[in-house]
């Protein structure tokens, strides 16, 4: 279509160029005459494209195959240009507004072969080159998608170790002091740790179920600072449909309840606030603890890796010192709502 499309553009040009040419030099030409032989020469290429694209893809030209396939080229070019030629004279010779008085239809290939043959190559020439550019292109393009895809899958691997890493770490805390909290948290852990797993090669998952994983997570963590730990979550209808990285949430939360809660005696909150911003998603953990320690920013595994996942879906993550104490983790990602 799109080939189509374009031959009709450039033959529309080419027949403006030539009535208002000949108009300046005070030969006026019919619009009929000179569409009558201008569109079907692009039209006809238009309809060789696929074929030349075909052989464009088929015999790429790069450093180490142009001695070898240089000639397909030529030879493919010297045939389409003569198929080309033979076929606009196929199709122009019965045309009465052509104004062709009584040539013979042979003779009329003939001259047009030998007429049309030099931009007729220089065509071919042409479209070759603009199928190894968007081939090209295409290549460029999967393989950024591939090497984004890898970086994202080797960053899931070294979620997962870490995640059960630190949730061990928690339980072997608790056991040899509250052995019944830590029954419920063995088996609160096998119901995250059964649908983490069920999760296994997803790589983005709308809000509502990044939600309901971290609510396994925060039970898991309740049982652990028993009523020290309040946890509020607001995320309203229009953003539970928005896509994010899976499980890129927990880490984020992890980090606000290691570092804001356990490091305090008293009681301590972590806020979940999720909103659309325009064509982008903002979720905001908040926790009230002492704040970074010396206004740094923390670089443990799982911030990393959050930081990274985010930023390979073209989203952010930013973690800054609150005004009125503790820490604010941002994430901003573009909002879609499919993977």
């Amino acid at each position: 279509m799109w080939a189509f499309i374009a031959a009709t553009l450039v033959g529309l040009l080419f027949a403006a160029q030539w009535v208002l040419a000949s108009a300046a030099v005070g030969r006026p030409v019919a619009w009929s005459y000179v569409l009558a032989w201008v569109l079907p020469e692009w039209l006809l290429w238009a309809a060789l494209a696929p074929l030349v694209f075909a052989i464009a893809r088929r015999f790429p030209v790069g450093r180490a195959t142009w001695r070898r396939v240089a000639p397909v080229h030529v030879v493919a070019a010297v045939v389409l240009a003569g198929v080309h030629a033979v076929a606009f004279a196929v199709v122009t010779w019965p045309l009465p507004w052509a104004d062709i008085d009584h040539v013979p239809l042979h003779v009329l290939a003939r001259n047009l072969v030998g007429k049309k043959g030099l931009s007729n190559l220089l065509v071919y020439a042409l479209l070759a080159g603009a199928a190894h550019a968007v081939a090209a292109r295409l290549r460029a393009s999967r393989l950024e998608s591939q090497l984004a895809r890898a970086q994202i899958a080797a960053l899931r691997l070294q979620l997962h170790p870490h995640f059960l890493f630190n949730a061990l770490h928690t339980l072997s805390e608790l056991i040899h002091r509250d052995a019944r909290a830590a029954d419920q948290m063995v088996t609160r852990l096998g119901d995250l740790l059964r649908a983490v797993l069920d999760g296994d090669g997803v790589e983005a998952v709308p809000l509502r179920r990044e939600i309901e994983l971290l609510e396994r997570y925060i039970d898991i963590e309740r049982v652990r600072f028993h009523d020290r730990l309040t946890v509020d979550i607001d995320a309203p209808p229009d953003c539970l449909d928005a896509c994010v990285p899976y499980l890129v949430l927990q880490p984020l939360v992890e980090n606000a309840i290691r570092h804001g809660i356990a490091a305090r005696p008293g009681a301590g909150r972590v806020e979940l606030r999720a909103w659309r911003e325009g064509d982008q998603l903002i979720v905001v953990i908040r926790d009230d603890g002492a704040g970074l320690a010396g206004g740094e920013s923390p670089s443990g595994i799982g911030l990393r890796n959050s930081r990274a996942r985010l930023e390979a879906l073209g989203g952010r993550l930013t973690v800054v010192d609150r005004e009125s104490g503790g820490v604010e983790a941002r994430v901003t990602l573009p909002f879609r709502t499919s993977p």
